[in-house]
């Protein structure tokens, strides 16, 4: 299982994740097959109790937080065929979704539980743990490992600019990054180093952003480690 993201829907604070089944079972013996045939007689996603279904559990499912903060608990729902599900509530309230690994575009739907339909089917062009936020006037896609779209927010969905071709991308070195805005309209950058292949330390960055939306990043002040003079 991978590519957890956090989202509100329906005041409920979620997760969603996708189960990688087939890189340890063949596709057809898992739920896929059952998933998008659904999707390509009907043109949206179904919506599976994968403990009721024969064949191992593959695609996208979520958890539903108890408390609002942690204590998450597993829906066994099924919504999507994706194994690497980034979910989302864009600016304007639509519920979202970013597919990656095993389908790709931008899908939408009125409940998380199903009925995802394509809205953008080829962007983003799949991947690894795509990641939207909108910072001001501007709409921003990144990938885990590779990847970085930007577009004026009020510029149609089929207006990302691909910005690594123009080397503008502002990984350093991480993997699988993040994006949060904290108070006084900052942003945030998360993700970690690898260290002996996959997974690492964690690494938090401050972004910039200039007036034409190039976007940099910067130590953050408040985790810079304290420094002494050395004594001689």
């Amino acid at each position: 299982m991978g590519t957890g993201t956090p989202f509100i829907f329906d005041n409920k604070l979620s997760i969603s994740y996708g189960l990688h089944t087939t890189r340890i079972y063949p596709k057809e013996l898992t739920t896929l097959p059952l998933q998008w045939d659904y999707y390509n007689k009907n043109g949206f996603t179904g919506s599976f109790r994968y403990d009721t279904l024969k064949g191992y559990p593959a695609g996208s499912t979520y958890s539903v937080s108890q408390d609002g903060i942690s204590n998450f608990e597993k829906t066994k729902i099924l919504f999507h065929p994706c194994e690497n599900p980034s979910v989302y509530t864009d600016p304007e309230g639509r519920l979202r979704m970013l597919a990656n690994y095993g389908a790709k575009g931008t899908w939408e739907s009125k409940s998380i539980v199903g009925g995802w339909r394509s809205v953008n089917p080829n962007f983003p062009p799949g991947g690894d743990c795509t990641f939207f936020f909108r910072w001001g006037n501007y709409d921003y896609v990144i990938g885990g490992f590779t990847g970085y779209w930007s577009k004026p927010a009020s510029a149609p969905e089929d207006q990302f600019v691909n910005g690594v071709k123009a080397g503008l991308d502002f990984y350093n070195g991480m993997n699988v990054p993040a994006v949060t805005q904290i108070k006084n309209g900052r942003f945030v950058l998360a993700g970690w180093i690898p260290i002996a292949g996959w997974g690492g330390s964690l690494v938090i960055h401050e972004m910039i952003q200039s007036a034409d939306g190039r976007i940099g990043t910067k130590w953050m002040e408040e985790i810079i480690p304290a420094t002494q003079k050395q004594d001689h």
